[in-house]
């Protein structure tokens, strides 16, 4: 909550439009998915434009005050401070190291052209935002099952446990050996094509 309305100084708050983020929070709150809850993900970028109409509203109710004159340049320095300073994502665009490309992302990048336009493929969620443009894509582990039998599978190691456990990946590749050989393999990914 301290992220959503930092940012704005808290002006924010002084307006009733705050209270079109209410149904929101309430369903995020509720929720069992603790990473509703946190700022590492996206779910925080819907509300983040009601946040600051909200700001901009509470400023014109105070046109004329001394607050009136120093928050907007407040609000900003806050925000960027905010980004900056807190564990968020943009704190690394200060890092240099976040401008070198990993070996391992040059491997799967490599490894990833292998797979024709208009394949279709289960990937893990590391690598299937990469080829949706271009492919049909399933998630992996999740697929291929049944009748579901994808012409390639790739993955990343170490596994990506955001959407499944480690035990069903390795119990997914265990069921994938009779159908599938390893095409190619390098830093961390493999490239497996259906027989």
């Amino acid at each position: 909550m301290l992220f959503l309305i930092a940012p704005t100084c808290f002006l924010a708050v002084r307006s009733p439009l705050l209270l079109v983020a209410v149904p929101t929070l309430l369903w995020r709150f509720w929720s069992t998915n603790g990473f509703y809850w946190g700022t590492a993900f996206q779910y925080s970028a819907v509300l983040m434009p009601i946040v600051f109409v909200a700001a901009l509203d509470a400023l014109s109710r105070m046109k004329g005050t001394r607050i009136a004159r120093f928050a907007p340049a407040t609000m900003a320095g806050v925000a960027v401070a905010a980004t900056l300073l807190a564990p968020l994502p943009l704190r690394g665009l200060a890092d240099p190291a976040s401008w070198r490309i990993d070996p391992a992302v040059s491997s799967a990048n490599r490894l990833l052209a292998m797979i024709p336009d208009g394949a279709t493929v289960a990937a893990d969620n590391r690598l299937a935002p990469q080829l949706t443009a271009r492919c049909t894509v399933f998630l992996f582990p999740g697929h291929p099952n049944g009748p579901n039998r994808p012409e390639w599978v790739v993955y990343t190691e170490p596994y990506h446990l955001s959407m499944a456990t480690e035990e069903s990946i390795d119990a997914a590749l265990a069921r994938l050996r009779a159908d599938y050989y390893t095409a190619a393999q390098e830093g961390g990914t493999t490239v497996l094509r259906r027989r």
